[in-house]
């Protein structure tokens, strides 16, 4: 069974995305933020990373620089609905740092069912 971590700082959306991959056959780890986001990622050791743009203490764009710096194949899919600035520039930016997909909130539960097989069963 292929293991997720979910790292969103909104708790519906962590429940939404644990209850839909979960239904979908995937093990699933939910943090609240990047710093409790980047502790699971070593302890956890999931296949891929879904993991919100905006959060506080540690932000998405720093969550994924980390990651890409100790483990440089790990799966990863950034998520955004925006904020100050566009989702869609957050989503940029995360491309720039070589993740496998990305969406934009809002999404529904087949658009990242999708998103995850696609990523992690090419």
């Amino acid at each position: 069974m292929k293991k997720i971590l979910v790292i969103d700082d909104e708790p519906l959306m962590r429940t939404f995305l644990r209850a839909t991959l979960e239904h979908a056959g995937y093990e699933v780890k939910e943090a609240p933020d990047g710093n409790e986001g980047l502790h699971l990622f070593h302890t956890y050791s999931p296949d891929l990373i879904i993991t919100d743009m905006i959060m506080p203490d540690k932000d998405g764009i720093e969550l994924i620089m980390e990651i890409r710096k100790s483990e440089s194949a790990i799966k990863l899919i950034a998520i955004s609905g925006g904020g100050y600035i566009p989702a869609e520039k957050y989503l940029t930016l995360a491309k720039a740092l070589n993740i496998d997909t990305c969406l934009q909130k809002p999404f529904d539960s087949h658009q990242i069912v999708s998103a995850v097989k696609k990523v992690l069963e090419p």
